[in-house]
């Protein structure tokens, strides 16, 4: 779907482009009954809900534009705030980042710790359920890949993030 667009579009695609394909996807499986709410539970990019199944909240993130590029500090504050904003949801979701570029941004993607599971899971060097700890606003967060799909021109990646821990009561 995505390969189609980009045909169509070459690299002025948006993430709603992108979102749009996704539902697509989504609502090509027989007997499913999917609802959309975007830009909600905080302001995640899209919740997906599906009777008597956890809710599904993602943040996306697409780099084609010529001006979208892996910048050391703007384009890791901008991944690590969607991630953050994850990792704060309602604990009876489930929530991943995703992650939609060119392929060539993860072949020159900053060598650094900051964006380490960026570059392992896009060039395929690790594998999938592989898990990381970044650094959030406030938190250590584990997040683990688990979604890579690659073809000459871009890569879909994803990582599921796990729970905030809820906070123990205390005793009296």
């Amino acid at each position: 779907l995505i390969q189609n667009l980009r045909k169509i579009q070459g690299d002025n695609i948006s993430e709603d482009d992108i979102r749009e394909q996704f539902h697509k996807a989504f609502d090509k499986h027989p007997h499913r009954h999917l609802e959309y709410e975007q830009e909600c539970n905080g302001k995640t990019d899209m919740v997906i809900k599906e009777e008597d199944a956890p809710t599904i909240q993602y943040e996306l993130k697409t780099y084609f534009k010529e001006n979208e590029i892996f910048y050391q500090d703007t384009a890791f504050s901008k991944i690590m705030h969607d991630i953050d904003k994850l990792y704060k949801r309602k604990p009876d979701s489930m929530a991943y980042f995703i992650l939609v570029c060119k392929k060539q941004l993860i072949e020159t993607c900053p060598d650094s710790d900051k964006f380490k599971f960026i570059k392992e899971t896009g060039s395929g060097n690790v594998g999938l359920n592989t898990k990381y700890k970044v650094n959030g606003y406030f938190d250590e967060i584990t997040i683990t890949a688990k979604h890579r799909e690659s073809n000459d021109d871009f890569v879909i990646l994803s990582w599921e993030i796990e729970k905030k821990p809820t906070p123990k009561k205390k005793k009296r």
